[in-house]
């Protein structure tokens, strides 16, 4: 009997034990695959002259960097330098997977720059505001200049405010009436 019953329990033990070991490989298979590498970024946006530094995740094989348009960003062990205002596209090769990120270089006007084009702009497209005065000692509110501007239009006799709030890396500049008119957009440069 004790012969019967050693057999019944050895083989439970080897039942739990192979159970063990397919759990145990199953779930390494599965974190295996899990671990695809992945770049840590796959868009960026970057001003002229500013780095970023992209990192490839999952992987412990030797990362060549290369960029699509070096006049516009460069690449140097996942560290990316703006150069010129455009589009790159950022590749990194980990054995044979191939990762990208689209890198988009652009270029911050200053406030003086952000002055001019929002004067000409103006003085262009608002003709029939008898006269347009602003302070170009604007406030920097968020990264965005914001600039006050006093106004007499058209058919209203009196002097009008509003803001006028410029993005200096994308030229848009939103206008607020300070007497409820709503919000204007332009593009100014």
């Amino acid at each position: 009997m004790k012969t019967t019953k050693e057999m019944k329990l050895h083989m439970l033990l080897l039942t739990m034990l192979f159970t063990c070991i397919f759990t145990m490989s199953s779930a390494a298979v599965r974190a295996e695959a899990a671990a695809v590498p992945a770049l840590s970024q796959k868009q960026a946006t970057l001003l002229v002259n500013k780095k970023l530094t992209l990192k490839v995740k999952n992987t412990k094989k030797r990362v060549r960097w290369n960029s699509s348009n070096k006049k516009v960003a460069t690449v140097k062990n996942g560290k990316v330098t703006g150069r010129n205002k455009g589009t790159a596209i950022i590749t990194a090769n980990a054995g044979k997977k191939k990762l990208t990120c689209k890198v988009k270089v652009v270029k911050q006007y200053s406030m003086n720059t952000a002055y001019t084009h929002l004067s000409r702009y103006l003085k262009k497209h608002y003709k029939k505001w008898k006269y347009v005065t602003f302070k170009q000692e604007a406030t920097q509110t968020g990264g965005n200049y914001c600039f006050l501007i006093r106004y007499q239009g058209g058919n209203t006799p009196n002097t009008l405010a509003g803001m006028v709030t410029v993005n200096p890396r994308t030229g848009r500049a939103v206008f607020e009436s300070a007497y409820g008119a709503g919000k204007t957009r332009w593009k100014i440069f």
